[in-house]
């Protein structure tokens, strides 16, 4: 009996030893896998920037750039900034509050 117990406890410790490796092993094939998915987007990166880097080389290139990231014009060239006004008629009555409904209608009723 008391071998019995004894090679039981044996198999338990085994056991739980080769369940902790089994779950190191899931690990680093999930972290792995991850490594090989970060390789290739970093691929995929050095592609865009690589292209990117090519165009700037150019004059017209680095100049599309150059006004795609910065508000820049040549001389004599104007820049027009557009600015979307709010619509009164677009606003929600219903998200206005009773004060704010009468600032409104006296508003306009004085314009």
């Amino acid at each position: 009996m008391g071998l019995f117990v004894l090679l039981f406890l044996l198999l338990v410790i085994l056991g739980n030893s080769t369940r902790k490796v089994y779950n190191k092993k899931e690990n680093a094939e999930l972290a792995l896998s991850k490594m090989h998915q970060d390789v290739v987007e970093l691929a995929e990166r050095e592609k865009e920037l690589k292209e990117s880097e090519s165009r700037i080389k150019s004059s017209e290139g680095l100049e599309f750039e150059l006004r795609k990231k910065f508000t820049v014009a040549r001389p004599g060239e104007s820049v027009a900034i557009v600015v979307e006004s709010e619509d009164s008629s677009s606003r929600s009555s219903s998200a206005d509050s009773a004060w704010q409904k009468l600032k409104d209608f006296f508003g306009e009723l004085f314009e």
